[in-house]
């Protein structure tokens, strides 16, 4: 499935009425392998030496209760992979502007959990200009 070919006004419609929209087959099942693989290496590997402030657990006494690492683009393979143009057409086709990837973050969130997430801009963080 080319990148081109999910870009439809029914998607862009999903996304501005539900705020996400679940793309099957965006990735080949070849990368999504590959993405596993680095994600379960980066965990196993990366995480064990992270500061706190990288690596959030519900229980830092239980690995898998894993549910949020920022910073990794201090790693080789995610910080090419947030270059990869398709995303960014993704996000530019959503958003409907010009976007850029500022950080590599992995969330792992279960849906209806106990931390609900409140709607942000992360421009707050990042402080880009207009």
């Amino acid at each position: 499935m080319t990148c081109d070919s999910i870009l439809t006004a029914e998607l862009k419609s999903a996304f501005a009425r539900d705020g996400y929209v679940l793309i099957r087959q965006f990735l080949s099942l070849d990368e999504l392998a590959e993405l596993k693989a680095q994600l379960e290496r980066y965990i196993r590997d990366v995480v064990p030496s992270l500061p706190k402030e990288s690596a959030f657990y519900d229980d830092r006494s239980k690995p898998e209760t894993l549910k949020q690492m920022q910073h990794m683009e201090g790693d080789a393979f995610f910080a090419n992979y947030r270059s990869n143009p398709r995303w960014n057409k993704l996000a530019e086709f959503l958003a409907g502007e010009p976007c850029q990837a500022q950080g590599t973050e992995w969330f792992n969130k279960p849906p209806k959990t106990d931390h609900p997430t409140p709607p942000h801009q992360d421009n707050y963080y990042f402080q880009c200009p207009a």
